[in-house]
């Protein structure tokens, strides 16, 4: 089984929700498209001011990915 990488992004503020969400479905698209079965993707809300988008990908891929998507950060996932 290969390593896993997760792959973050911020949203903050008031329409954070609503953005993170808007995100994940911009995302969604964008993985459907390039014919990339992804692992999970999801998003957290923390607080009422701050929510994230989560994706989990093959750690071979995360250069691909972060050059086009550009998270904010990135965890490495055992």
């Amino acid at each position: 089984m290969g390593s896993k990488m997760r792959l973050i992004w911020d949203f903050r503020g008031l329409k954070a929700l609503p953005r993170a969400e808007n995100y994940k479905g911009t995302l969604n698209e964008f993985l459907v498209r390039e014919k990339y079965s992804y692992k999970h993707i999801e998003v957290k809300q923390y607080s009422m001011f701050y929510t994230v988008v989560q994706l989990v990908v093959d750690i071979e891929d995360v250069e691909h990915f972060r050059k086009i998507l550009k998270p904010e950060r990135g965890e490495g996932i055992e």
